[in-house]
């Protein structure tokens, strides 16, 4: 059950940035830019299939001999989202994630 804690929390912090993005839109304060917000995402995905996979232990956690199925598919399947947000931070477009990250600053207009 600790686990799961564990990996809800990093899961809150990754909403916790969603909505500070939203704010800082509405704000206009522009601190909170695509590539932080990317970035911040990316750490927090990649430490918590890290954390599942058994590679990273915090303070008090004891150390498993067994893995099993579904903590191998959640830990594999958080990494494989890390990696797969990292080519928007340079600009490329996220499908349908791209709905839930801020815009890039250089956006351009195609509507003619």
């Amino acid at each position: 059950m600790e686990r799961v804690k564990v990996v809800m929390g990093f899961l809150i912090l990754a909403a916790m940035f969603k909505y500070l993005s939203a704010v800082d839109q509405v704000m206009q304060w522009n601190l909170l830019t695509r590539e932080r917000f990317l970035a911040a995402w990316i750490v927090l995905f990649g430490l918590a299939g890290l954390y599942l996979l058994g590679f990273l232990r915090l303070h008090g956690t004891e150390p498993e001999e067994r893995l099993g199925l579904g903590r191998l598919l959640t830990g594999a399947a958080l990494l494989a989202l890390a990696i797969s947000l990292a080519p928007g931070m340079f600009g490329a477009r996220l499908g349908e994630l791209d709905a839930y990250v801020p815009p890039s600053a250089t956006r351009v207009d195609c509507s003619g």
